[in-house]
């Protein structure tokens, strides 16, 4: 997330590019600028693609604009398969996850959202179909589903959701924000 972030960095986004340099090329000279680990024939080769030589980023200037990232949210079409991927996010300074879940370890991953004292919503939709572009049901929901609290009616009276996934009796009781299931 460091380097998707860094690429939004003004000095990244006014790297000097030549006339006809195709977008691929520049999404990964800017991933190199950002990196700076060039061998010598590396770094000439690397300047080619620019009408004059950049000026570096360095490390303080990394390090300020990292610490500038806030409000984010990640959303994945493929579930958490251990906390480890969302704990990264959530040190980065992500609030709000939105997955489809079905990880065993679902209950791990939620933990270390909550731990962070951010939100996650599990759609239960894994991915659109490649040929298609219609969602791909395996189970779960099959409408867009919707930040609430748990335990909240979708209105009317008609009681909890059918789909809604209550936690377990320690997790309801625990204070501060939680992983809402949907």
């Amino acid at each position: 997330m460091d380097t998707w972030f860094l690429r939004q960095h003004p000095k990244v986004l006014g790297l000097p590019f030549n006339p006809g340099v195709k977008r691929v090329e520049r999404v990964n000279a800017q991933v190199r600028y950002i990196e700076g680990d060039f061998t010598p024939p590396e770094y000439a080769q690397w300047l080619t693609l620019f009408q004059r030589e950049p000026h570096p980023l360095d490390t303080p200037e990394k390090q300020a604009w990292l610490k500038s990232l806030a409000g984010v949210s990640l959303a994945s079409d493929a579930f958490f398969p251990f906390p480890d991927g969302p704990e990264l996010a959530l040190d980065a300074g992500v609030m709000a996850i939105i997955q489809p879940g079905g990880s065993k370890r679902d209950d791990e991953v939620a933990a270390a959202v909550d731990r962070a004292r951010a939100v996650m919503v599990l759609t239960g939709r894994r991915r659109q179909d490649d040929v298609t572009g219609r969602p791909v049901h395996r189970g779960g929901l099959r409408h867009r589903a919707a930040v609430r609290p748990r335990g909240r009616r979708h209105g009317g009276s008609a009681g909890p959701c059918a789909d809604h996934t209550p936690l377990s009796p320690a997790r309801e009781a625990s204070s501060g924000p939680r992983a809402a299931r949907h």
